[in-house]
């Protein structure tokens, strides 16, 4: 039961680097010591471990995360360049023909289902 209050620590979602390394050291040291009897060269050296797989988990993970936070960002840049050459084929489309709008009444019900009254807006290209 020693290694439950380093074990919540690791859980705890707010601690930072410097809690998950001591938390790691921890864990590393206790461990060597029940392993080794009590051997302090042992203990300090499980503690150095506890603390390098620490930084080890913490490294691949802001590695994912950088991952997956460059991918969504091209993923929006991509979504831009789209959205502006929609913008441009629709701007050389419209300069030579006219736009109408004509205001349709929308139906007040569809088979069971009933909607709102309102208006369409429908938009002609000629």
């Amino acid at each position: 039961m020693k290694l439950l209050p380093v074990l919540s620590l690791l859980l705890c979602s707010c601690a930072g680097r410097v809690a998950y390394d001591t938390a790691g050291a921890g864990v590393g040291g206790l461990v060597a010591s029940e392993v080794s009897h009590g051997n302090p060269l042992m203990t300090a050296a499980g503690a150095a471990g506890g603390v390098m797989a620490s930084e080890a988990f913490q490294g691949v993970s802001q590695s994912a995360q950088k991952t997956q936070y460059n991918r969504g960002y091209d993923r929006g840049r991509s979504d831009a360049v789209k959205q502006q050459y929609w913008i441009m084929q629709n701007r050389q489309q419209l300069q030579g023909s006219k736009q109408r709008f004509y205001s349709l009444p929308a139906p007040e019900s569809d088979g069971d289902i009933k909607l709102v009254p309102h208006k369409e807006l429908l938009r002609v290209i000629e």
